[in-house]
């Protein structure tokens, strides 16, 4: 199994309750006999920029049609969508701050929200999403002692 396993808290990792928490739910896929194939993203080191108006104008053009300065702009959004679409399961390891997620975690959805790849608009205006076959799991975490009770839920 493909996991794109992210991590998103500013602590350092032996100070945070949201990596340990990532950690745990993949030591128990690993128990389990689950053959894991692990792509790691800590998103406080590959931060990834808020969009502007660049990235959303290149967004909507087909590829045939964006200029080779798009193409620049969209370079490191590709790169994550590309690791979003190979992933069979997405586990992302999310404390809260302020409360609500992170701000590098927003600012990687809509890295990765793209038309004609993760989602189709439709001609008639509706959308439709291309991860469908993806497993999402996010392990959030609020400050207090994380509980362990999720993971014997969902592996059982």
């Amino acid at each position: 199994m493909k996991i794109l396993h992210i991590d998103t808290s500013s602590k350092k990792p032996e100070q945070s309750n949201s990596r340990a928490l990532g950690q745990f739910f993949l030591q128990q896929l690993k128990e389990r006999g689950v053959d894991t194939q692990i792509d790691y993203l800590d998103l406080t080191i590959d931060v990834q920029p808020h969009l502007n108006a660049e990235f959303v104008t290149a967004t909507y053009k087909s590829e045939n049609e964006r200029t080779e300065q798009m193409k620049a702009v969209l370079k490191d959004s590709d790169a994550m969508c590309k690791r979003v679409m190979d992933a069979d399961l997405i586990v992302c390891g999310l404390p809260m701050y302020n409360w609500t997620i992170p701000a590098t975690f927003k600012t990687f959805l809509d890295t990765i929200i793209r038309t004609g790849i993760t989602y189709e608009l439709l001609p008639d205006g509706t959308t439709e999403g291309n991860l469908n076959d993806k497993k999402l799991f996010l392990l959030r975490q609020e400050g207090r002692i994380y509980d362990r009770v999720i993971f014997n839920i969902w592996m059982q």
